[in-house]
Order: structure tokens, then sequence, then C-alpha cells
């Protein structure tokens, strides 16, 4: 199939893929991608945790962790992507252990309420519980309370940005960094990527708008000031941050806005574009590209974590 785009030649294996994004495949989906998860072997070990938000909805989430590791480390909380409606997918299970064993870090995965049934703040709240979670059990876990960083990819890029920001002015202890992989940020869809890519493999504007549809309720208007981060006026004092962006991606423009909004508060910022990408890239694990894309992430995430950002 010839691809429209002028999309890296390594990622020629998915750059015909687009998936199917309704109701009637979001069970058939999450059945198979319940037989993949991370599991403990002779470099990790995986704990599984529950937390409970403060309006009582409980969710799972699993702590991934250096073996035999002694001494207090930094964590990483990260809400995987999957346009708020799918779990962590296998891909999403082997970056987590890179991040793990090469940041020398905790990972604590995130296995947040998903839409269409659970609709806005479900999401969010369950990730501002994450970190107040990890906060409260710190000694507990082994975790050093000064080096808890939040991220996550596209929908999970979103839900790290939105709670950073409740976490910021409910006046808590800030995380140290986010890690932010092509976030979901524009409810309106209102910048040009979005207009540029309507059908680009993997991800596009088509089906960010039916994502979108899936996580509001119906006819939503929300006083929420978190449910578009890039409304927000004051971002002073916000976590120094690395950004991702993929070139074809129809989330690209929004995620630049953030970064050069960050910016302009001062926010020390690590903005990084992978060329020639789309969305999802990372399905292609052996690529150069996506290798790149990674040692760069690890990079920034070992210098937030040392306090080292050039």
């Amino acid at each position: 199939m010839k691809v429209k785009y002028p999309v890296n030649k390594e990622l020629s294996s998915i750059a015909w893929f687009k998936p199917p994004f309704c109701k009637p495949i979001f069970p058939v989906a999450r059945f198979f991608l319940s037989f993949f998860t991370i599991k403990s072997d002779n470099l990790i070990t995986v704990t599984k945790k529950e937390i409970t938000t403060k309006d009582g909805y409980k969710f799972k989430a699993l702590l991934i962790e250096p073996k035999n590791c002694i001494n207090q480390l930094p964590c990483l909380i990260y809400f995987p992507g999957g346009g708020f409606v799918f779990k962590a997918a296998p891909y999403h299970y082997q970056l987590i252990k890179e991040y793990c064993l090469k940041c020398n870090c905790k990972v604590l995965l995130i296995h947040y309420h998903l839409a269409p049934k659970y609709k806005f703040p479900i999401a969010l709240n369950d990730a501002f519980a994450s970190y107040q979670w990890v906060l409260n059990n710190a000694d507990k876990i082994g975790v050093d309370q000064n080096k808890i960083a939040i991220g996550g990819d596209s929908a999970g890029g979103y839900l790290a940005v939105a709670s950073t920001l409740m976490i910021k002015d409910n006046n808590l202890k800030l995380p140290c960094a986010q890690i932010l992989i092509y976030p979901v940020l524009d409810p309106n869809m209102s910048f040009q990527s979005m207009k540029k890519y309507p059908n680009t493999p993997i991800w596009n504007a088509k089906l960010n708008k039916k994502m979108w549809k899936y996580l509001l309720p119906k006819n939503y208007k929300s006083d929420n000031p978190y449910l578009n981060p890039l409304h927000i006026n004051d971002l002073s004092n916000m976590p120094q941050t690395y950004l991702e962006v993929a070139e074809f991606d129809c989330l690209h423009d929004e995620g630049l806005v953030y970064a050069n909004k960050l910016k302009s508060f001062n926010v020390p910022i690590a903005f990084f574009e992978s060329k020639g990408t789309i969305h999802g890239f990372e399905l292609s694990s052996k690529s150069s590209v996506t290798k790149n894309a990674i040692d760069n992430r690890i990079e920034a995430i070992n210098s937030f974590f040392n306090n080292k950002l050039d």
C-alpha cells in the first residue's frame, strides 16, 4: 500500500496501519490486550497495587523496580496512551522495562479507568490519586520523595500534564519532572496539524475527534480548568519537562504550543521532534528512529533525576 506521507522507511511495516476505533471493537481489543502484561524476571520485580480516589473509585497499578534494589530510588509514574479507551499495549511494557533499568528507577504503571464507560474527569482523578499515593507511601515502597516524575504518551500525556496542574493548584510537593510523549492537550482540536493530518497511520485527526467524543459526556460543558491545559494562564514553577512530538502526527502542534508556553514561563524544557515519524512509531521497536527517540527520553529522565538538565 502506498504511503501518503514521507514516513521514515524503517517504519514501513506500520505506516499502513489504521486501527478500527469504534465501540464494538473495544471489548475485543481489551480482551486480547489482557493477555499481555509485564512480569517479574531476573532483572525486574513487578508488584500489583490498588489505589483509591477520594470519590471511592478503585484502580490497579503495577510497581516495576530493578531486581534486588536496596536504597530508595527515583520513581516515574506513567500513564500509557490508548485513546482513553485501551489499557497498556505490549510495546508500553517493553518501554517501561527499559526506563526502569536504564534510569535505575521504579515505574508505577497506572491502569486508569477507561472511556467510554468512565467519562471525564474520572481518569484524571485516578492520575491525581496516583501521585498522592506515591507521596504518601514513598518510604514504604522505597521511593525518593524528591525524585518523583510524572509521564505518559498520547492520552497518557494529557493525564500527566493535567494532574501536574492539579498537584500545583493543591499546593502539594511538585513532581521533579514531566515526561511527555506526543501528548493530547487540545479538546478543541484547533491547531494546523489537526487539519494537516486527517488520515495518518495509527492515529489521526478523525480518530482524535472520536476519542474526545468517547471521553466527554454528551453535550458536555465543563468549568473544569484542567480539560484544556493549553488554556491555563499561569504555568510558572511547573516542573522541568521533556516533551517529544512526532513529525507526521495530528497532535504535533499542540505539543509544540505547550512546549513554547512552558518556555515563556522559564520552565526548563528539553524539546525533541522525531523526524519522519508517526504517532505510535515505537511499535517498530527495532528501527533506529525508535531507538534514537528512546535514548533521548532516557537521557532526559536521568538528567532530571540527577538535576543535570542542560
